[in-house]
């Protein structure tokens, strides 16, 4: 359980860290980010389902792994974007923030 633990607060530093200067971040940057989001988020996804009712450590709520699924699309779709330049690495960095807000804190 430490591991989903540190693994989430690793991708949230990550990711506050870069958006601290999004006005600078670059698309490593925020390919950086996303991977370490995705990793954290991967980590709660792949647990078993948590029994109705029931949430704790060591299961995933399956509501939760739906947004968490729909934002990974929006964040990954946002970064091919930035790649291309049709999105701003700003609105890139804000959609993997969005991503990493979702993961739950495993204790």
């Amino acid at each position: 359980m430490i591991f989903r633990f540190t693994t989430r607060n690793l991708a949230i530093a990550a990711v506050l860290a870069l958006s601290a200067c999004a006005g600078t971040t670059g698309i490593a940057q925020v390919e950086t980010a996303l991977t370490a989001a995705e990793h954290a988020a991967t980590v709660y996804v792949t647990q078993p389902a948590c029994a109705p009712g029931a949430r704790g450590v060591g299961c995933s709520d399956p509501a939760t792994v739906t947004k968490i699924k729909a934002a990974d699309n929006v964040a990954y779709t946002a970064v091919v974007g930035a790649r291309t330049g049709k999105v701003s690495t700003a609105d890139a960095m804000d959609a993997v923030t969005a991503l990493t807000a979702l993961i739950p804190v495993q204790q």
